[in-house]
């Protein structure tokens, strides 16, 4: 039995997907690294802030929220939704079971299917930075 995949061992190879021998012809597509969220927050009516997360992606995210406390002496909340394409999601102190986003609090996203998680945290003055983790 012959099977012509020198095309399709070029596409793995660059993949790297060629393995111990075997080639993994199922998935040639690249991996998803970071994930396409666009994050903005406001200020929530009783007090921190409710975080907003938008869906940039073609289809719908699945989609965990992880917040952190600045300081430590709370446990972490997490929340998990699903963002349809090009909605936007609210988190707050009802999604987190009533963990209030202060300043100096961190909040990861993780999405399924993508490399990196994403990090926001705010300081004292409300300007926000996010950055990708590994």
């Amino acid at each position: 039995m012959r099977f012509n995949v020198a095309k399709s061992a070029v596409t793995c190879l660059a993949c790297g997907l060629f393995l111990g021998g075997a080639l993994m012809l199922a998935s040639c597509e690249p991996a998803h690294i970071t994930p396409p969220l666009s994050i903005s927050w406001r200020a929530a009516w009783t007090r921190g802030i409710v975080l907003q997360i938008t869906n940039r992606h073609s289809s719908h995210l699945d989609c965990k929220v992880y917040a952190i406390s600045a300081d430590r002496q709370k446990t972490s909340s997490t929340y998990r939704c699903i963002i349809k394409s090009g909605e936007m999601q609210e988190i707050g102190f009802l999604e987190l079971d009533g963990w209030y986003l202060d300043p100096g609090e961190k909040v990861v996203i993780s999405v399924s299917g993508y490399a990196m998680d994403m990090q926001v945290t705010w300081d004292d003055s409300g300007v926000y930075y996010g950055i990708y983790l590994p």
